[in-house]
């Protein structure tokens, strides 16, 4: 145990006394000490807030425990310094400040050594400079104060919400309104431990958050975010409740986002930042996104730009329609299932339109004589074919199409369209095959055999398929699953 009398004449508060007194540890790391009764005042436990007095005797029971990990080195590029701030563009994967988690090489440790001066601000702080933070895989701009008249000052303009906050952000989803505004509360939930997004009647600190839409994507969208206020994951939190959560944010995402980026940090970047100076002009200062989030936008297909047809096949009784059925279910994304037309006979259930387009065979063949399908072919006795102006006006609307057809005519539309994704949904085995035929025709149908042998010559063709998908039995999920991810590996 350690023992430390307090012999200043004036009064401090225990978490900073102990910060520059009594040993190599942050003040969140006393802080936490104080909370748990590792720290007593004349024998007694206290808050973090407690005011020491001359005479007063602090007792160390137990000094922090070092839980600390090492961030890797970074450089961290000086955007515009002066006698009184310097801009910084923080990389992402580096910590403003020393906390109980990191110690070393955080933003503030390199700037000190750079600039010593930063710590006569506030000599017992492991954050002097700081008005601003950004998370630790958030990058972007942040001005860091160097004497404590710019210190001040800094302070409050951002409590009078007269600094300028801009981010660029991509979020998960398409909105219909290019503008908007939203006023909420913000409080941290006692049971996750998460920012939580609350009335502005409610619990919580005051919010302010503007949006501003960049560009759309297929099943993104850019957003330019501008801050009033400051709030912990402010950005993050408010784009989550909003249905829009951030690309790579691993905490306030959304299990239901079924459009995938492959992407190791949230895509959070502060881009603008503006503020009055000491001589009382307006100082404006911009960053373009790193390299990393910019690819992915490089590589991104607007959604403004001709859509792209997926064309599901597979043998019969393979439950093609109600794999492709469950996936559009659950799906977020904007996929059009184009109304396959036919001549068979409408089973139980079924409904004209929606299913398929009932037709009859006179009007059938007319259509093929006018050149209306884009595919057609005849199976099993009856004519089946795709309406070419459904899939022309979709694809011209930037939509994804997807056409449930039969293999013939999902090799015709290959020939005739190379761009076309093709994927072949079958079975484990043969043997199922047959069971689902008969299961279908609630016996053994006349045309069995030929129904069998249909099946095993389009199976030999599935190799030309670009993705072959098994239907396992009871396990639709799966399937589905499976079938998600090839559509997102073509269409992302």
């Amino acid at each position: 145990m350690q023992t430390i009398k307090f012999t200043e004449n004036k009064s401090e508060r225990l978490d900073k006394f102990l910060t520059h007194k009594a040993g190599q540890y942050s003040r969140t790391q006393w802080q936490r000490a104080v909370k748990k009764g590792f720290v007593l005042v004349n024998d007694k436990t206290v808050t973090v807030h407690h005011k020491l007095n001359i005479g007063d005797e602090i007792s160390i029971l137990q000094e922090p425990q070092n839980k600390e990990f090492n961030l890797p080195k970074m450089d961290i590029e000086i955007v515009y310094e002066c006698a009184d701030y310097v801009v910084v563009n923080k990389p992402s994967g580096i910590t403003v400040h020393p906390d109980t988690n990191y110690h070393d090489n955080t933003l503030i440790q390199q700037l000190l050594k750079k600039y010593p001066e930063i710590q006569n601000i506030d000599p017992a702080s492991d954050r002097p400079g700081i008005v601003q933070r950004l998370d630790k895989n958030v990058s972007g701009l942040m001005v860091v104060a160097r004497h404590k008249k710019m210190f001040d000052f800094l302070k409050q303009q951002l409590s009078e919400h007269k600094v300028y906050k801009e981010y660029t952000a991509l979020v998960h989803g398409n909105f219909h309104n290019n503008h908007g505004k939203i006023e909420a509360n913000i409080e941290r939930s006692k049971k996750s431990g998460k920012m939580l997004v609350k009335r502005t009647e409610q619990t919580g600190k005051k919010s302010i958050t503007e949006y501003f839409v960049t560009k759309q994507y297929n099943y993104f969208t850019l957003l330019k975010i501008i801050i009033k206020t400051g709030r912990t994951h402010q950005i993050r939190t408010i784009m989550r409740s909003l249905d829009h959560p951030i690309v790579g944010d691993p905490i306030y995402n959304k299990k239901n986002v079924k459009a995938k980026i492959d992407i190791s940090r949230p895509f959070l970047h502060a881009s603008g930042l503006k503020f009055i100076n000491l001589e009382n002009k307006i100082v404006e200062y911009n960053q373009k996104l790193p390299s990393s989030l910019q690819s992915i936008l490089d590589s991104m297909k607007s959604k403004n730009d001709t859509g792209k047809i997926i064309i599901i096949s597979g043998t019969t009784a393979s439950g093609k329609t109600t794999v492709v059925q469950k996936f559009l279910e659950q799906t977020k994304l904007p996929f059009v299932k184009i109304v396959t037309s036919t001549t068979r006979k409408k089973r139980k259930g079924e409904t004209d339109g929606i299913d398929y387009n009932f037709l009859t065979k006179k009007e059938f063949e007319k259509q093929i004589k006018e050149k209306k399908f884009l595919e057609w072919a005849q199976v099993h006795n009856n004519y089946y074919g795709t309406p070419l102006s459904s899939v022309q006006e979709e694809l011209n609307k930037g939509n994804n199409v997807i056409l449930i057809i039969d293999v013939q005519g999902a090799l015709a539309v290959k020939e005739k369209l190379p761009e076309a994704i093709l994927i072949f949904i079958k079975l484990e085995n043969f043997e199922q095959i047959k069971e689902r035929i008969i299961k279908r025709h609630n016996g053994i149908p006349k045309d069995l055999d030929t129904r069998l042998q249909s099946a095993k010559k389009e199976l030999e063709v599935a190799n030309l398929y670009n993705y072959q998908i098994i239907n396992h039995e009871n396990k639709i999920d799966n399937t589905v699953a499976e079938l998600n991810d090839a559509i997102n590996r073509e269409i992302l």
